[in-house]
């Protein structure tokens, strides 16, 4: 385990593993209906994956099991000690995700749309569904390239991972700066694909940097 909370990208993987499927910002991901991946390789790209959580799902193998094992494990709230799934783990996995976010190139800009207006809603994208065991799932839509996604997409679940980690986070001074890099950065929702969960990812940096100061 002393990797998973050494590493921010395997402390990702760790805490996303943990709530797949049970918020649309952190949904399975699934490749034709048969193998289901707990992000796309290209977020979590760590090589030293020593418990696995990165392995494709496959009902006919052991890993599902065992994966509720290392769930419980986890999130068990009468074990106390290192390894548990407490704020910093949220912050150093927000911290890493924000990082990668703001390496992106940014998502092809838009023409200015004054009729896009934010209900504080999310973008529909349809490789995003509900589906009928009421888990979030993300439906490859190219399986050639599966289970990696396109920078846009990337840009869109990065996006996503984030509305869910910040208000988990305590302060940490590593993820204020990289909020405000951030904001300096892409100071503009309305211009982007995706201008509502963007709108959402600014309104939560926005209290967690209201909360911290």
């Amino acid at each position: 385990m002393e990797c998973y909370y050494a590493t921010h990208g395997l402390t990702l993987l760790l805490v996303l593993s943990c709530h797949l499927g049970y918020q649309r910002y952190v949904p399975i991901f699934e490749l034709e209906g048969i193998s289901s991946y707990p992000c796309p390789t290209n977020i979590c790209d760590e090589v030293n994956d020593t418990l696995l959580l990165s392995w494709s799902w496959d009902d006919s193998t052991y890993m599902p099991m065992y994966r509720e094992h290392i769930h419980a494990f986890l999130r068990d709230p009468h074990r106390s000690g290192v390894y548990t799934l407490r704020h910093d783990t949220y912050e150093k996995a927000a911290e890493y995700c924000i990082g990668k976010l703001i390496s992106l190139i940014y998502p092809p800009i838009l023409p200015y749309n004054s009729a896009v207006k934010y209900d504080g809603q999310d973008d529909d994208v349809s490789p995003l569904y509900l589906s009928e065991d009421g888990r979030w799932k993300w439906k490859f839509i190219d399986p050639d390239t599966a289970p990696m996604v396109n920078s846009k997409e990337l840009y869109f679940i990065l996006t996503g991972y984030l509305i869910f980690l910040l208000p988990q986070c305590q302060s940490y001074k590593p993820l204020l700066h990289q909020c405000r890099a951030y904001l300096k950065r892409f100071s503009a929702p309305l211009g982007n694909p995706y201008p509502q969960r963007t709108r959402l990812l600014h309104k939560e940096i926005s209290s967690y940097l209201g909360l911290c100061d």
